[in-house]
């Protein structure tokens, strides 16, 4: 037999309920968002803090080092010696420069560092988003894309000085340090006048 309860019965019963937690927003892909902790918010600050040490600014400056191009020695000695625009310049054909070289030893089955111990890790899930570029190219159209592209690369650096190419590649394969105490070293200060002659040729 079922009970009747009244409406002041109902009332109280309610008020003595738990408060539900509140439903998460959903991500614009439609996946539930996972709450951020603090020490995540703030998980690139040591990395900023170590790249404003290379360049000799204080720590507290750390979220000015959000450049790409500070994100590698060569990049450094560039932000270090050239205004803004040339900077940007610069970087941009250093970043076309290694992409195109990696690119192209891909398609040999080769790699440019040397091999590691393997770390197993989870896999990520794969998405995909309305926005992305899909590269509908075919495996040949890719491998002659990459030869062409490091063979246009090889042309202009076969047209700088001996000295400059030797500049570029002592950056490309880290086999001298770029910066020291926030100043260029004297490789990275001839990387950079290498970079300037690239960039004539352009």
């Amino acid at each position: 037999m079922s009970k009747t309860y009244s409406k002041a019965a109902k009332r109280r019963a309610k008020a003595a309920m738990p408060d539900l937690a509140p439903t998460p927003k959903r991500e614009k892909s439609g996946r539930k968002q996972r709450p951020t902790t603090q020490s995540e918010r703030n998980a690139d600050k040591p990395a900023l803090e170590a790249r404003a040490r290379m360049m000799g600014l204080p720590a507290d400056s750390a979220k000015e080092m959000r450049r790409p191009r500070l994100s590698e020695p060569p990049g450094i000695a560039i932000d270090l010696s050239c205004g803004p625009d040339e900077a940007t310049r610069l970087w941009g054909h250093y970043i076309a420069l290694t992409a195109s070289e990696a690119r192209y030893h891909r398609t040999n089955g080769l790699s440019l560092h040397a091999k590691t111990a393997k770390i197993e890790m989870e896999p990520e899930t794969f998405e995909t988003r309305a926005d992305d570029a899909i590269d509908l190219r075919t495996e040949e159209e890719r491998t002659r894309d990459a030869i062409r592209s490091w063979s246009r690369w090889c042309e202009i650096m076969d047209c700088l000085p001996l000295r400059a190419r030797s500049a570029i590649t002592t950056a490309k394969r880290d086999l001298a340090p770029m910066v020291d105490a926030g100043n260029p070293t004297p490789a990275g200060t001839r990387f950079v006048k290498a970079m300037q002659q690239l960039d004539a040729l352009m």
